[in-house]
């Protein structure tokens, strides 16, 4: 009984953790070839309401573009195989 509850509970979380979008807050100026973009913390990356859509702001010294990336994937810092559209 104890192991048939573990399984199922196994897989809800598991269900859970792939159905989510990812999204990273990236300088988009700040990429490298193969690499991919530089993830900066998201609080530099701040939701505008208007038209549903995310849109950012600068704001601190030093990066020069911030934005939303999409369904990428995050490696030693950097973000790549994503899109700045956002899913609906």
């Amino acid at each position: 009984m104890a192991l048939a509850a573990t399984a199922v509970l196994m897989t809800a979380l598991a269900a859970c953790g792939s159905s989510g979008t990812k999204k990273y807050c990236v300088d988009e100026d700040d990429f490298r070839s193969g690499r991919g973009y530089r993830v900066i913390d998201k609080k530099h990356c701040e939701s505008s309401g208007s038209k549903g859509s995310d849109s950012s702001k600068l704001t601190i010294k030093g990066i020069s573009d911030p934005e939303w990336y999409y369904n990428g994937k995050k490696k030693k810092g950097r973000a790549k195989n994503g899109t700045f559209d956002k899913p609906s």
